[in-house]
């Protein structure tokens, strides 16, 4: 068996699947500020609907008003899920990583004393052996850690996709609840001006 070889493949697709985590973690600030500024139009949303108005206003608005807070009940549900979903691609994931030098470094010392004390080799002898059970031992840590790391960044992509989906879903509930949100602030303004016009009538 050709260690040499196998080590190369390893380490090539070892330091591809840690760029690949770099850049599914990079690949992240937009979702998360999509997610942040999403949470802030619902609550504006919120805060600024002319409830009084929806109370006493005629049928049509009631059937307009249901439309705005079934999107946005769905816009609210798909947020959560997508947050669920960044807590999954963030969490509970393990990678891998080869042995640091000061490792390889105790490691190789203690194979060599081993070896000078219980061996009947010479130095020559001893060196070589030492030296093919280090880097047996680091094919197979990059091997190991590539596997761990590949199935940790599937799953990281995999959750990201949903998260993105998810977002894609609160766009869409956005877009539906911006009219009727419209329509109803726009009712309110009117009622609110002829009130206004009333007041100043009869004070008159």
């Amino acid at each position: 068996m050709n260690i040499d070889f196998i080590q190369k493949i390893a380490k090539e697709r070892y330091q591809r699947e840690h760029d690949r985590k770099d850049q599914i973690n990079n690949s992240l600030a937009i979702p998360i500020t999509v997610v942040v500024a999403l949470i802030g139009v619902a609550g504006f949303f919120l805060i600024n609907i002319p409830l009084k108005v929806v109370f006493v206003a005629p049928p049509w608005v009631w059937y307009v008003f249901a439309v705005f807070i079934i999107s946005l009940l769905w816009m609210s549900y798909c947020l959560i899920k997508a947050v669920c979903f960044f807590n999954k691609v963030f969490s509970g994931l393990d990678y891998g990583y080869i042995p640091t030098p000061k490792v390889v470094k105790d490691y190789t010392e203690a194979l060599m004393e081993y070896y000078e004390k219980y061996g009947e080799m010479n130095n020559d002898e001893i060196m070589k052996v030492t030296e093919d059970e280090v880097q047996t031992l680091l094919t197979d840590r990059y091997c190991d850690s590539t596997e761990d790391n590949a199935t940790s960044n599937n799953i990281k992509a995999f959750f990201l996709t949903k998260t993105k989906r998810s977002i894609t879903m609160a766009l869409v509930a956005l877009s539906i609840s911006v009219l009727p949100f419209i329509v109803i602030h726009y009712h309110g303004q009117v009622k609110n001006e002829n009130i206004q016009k009333v007041e100043i009538i009869r004070s008159k």
